[in-house]
């Protein structure tokens, strides 16, 4: 806690005590010891270009999965956002989980769900996002 007392303490030293840099902004007071005479502001503030509304709300769809007799296994889940539906379907010990939405698929490779070909709860919410895919 001492040092970053003094850190502080080195650095306001450092500027000479200066706090505002004569900008004729409104924040600080200036070396002079004077209050800024313009009235500007220091901060500008960008409002947003446009309201994005509330987030989309999405609805999960019945997952499956199967396990074989030499230990692999295959997933996949639906989820639907909007009128949107997205499917993740993986399989182990391939590592390979195939991303589909509308006619556009994408196969990402990852053993991020092996050995057990778990896609759900934030296995699934980081599929998604590999997919570029809203999280379920």
């Amino acid at each position: 806690m001492r040092f970053i007392g003094l850190l502080a303490l080195t650095g306001a030293l450092a500027c000479g005590g200066k706090i505002d840099g004569d900008d004729g902004g409104a924040g600080g007071v200036d070396s002079g010891a004077a209050k800024d005479g313009q009235g500007k502001s220091d901060v500008i503030i960008i409002p947003p270009t446009s309201d994005a509304g509330p987030p989309q709300l999405c609805t999960l769809g019945m997952g499956e999965g199967s396990v074989g007799s030499d230990g692999s296994c295959s997933a996949s889940q639906d989820w639907t956002c909007g009128a949107v539906k997205y499917t993740v379907a993986c399989n182990c010990p391939k590592g390979a989980c195939f991303c589909t939405t509308g006619n556009q698929s994408a196969t990402v490779l990852t053993t991020l769900m092996c050995p057990t070909c778990d896609v759900s709860g934030s296995t699934l919410d980081s599929l998604a996002k590999l997919c570029g895919f809203p999280p379920p």
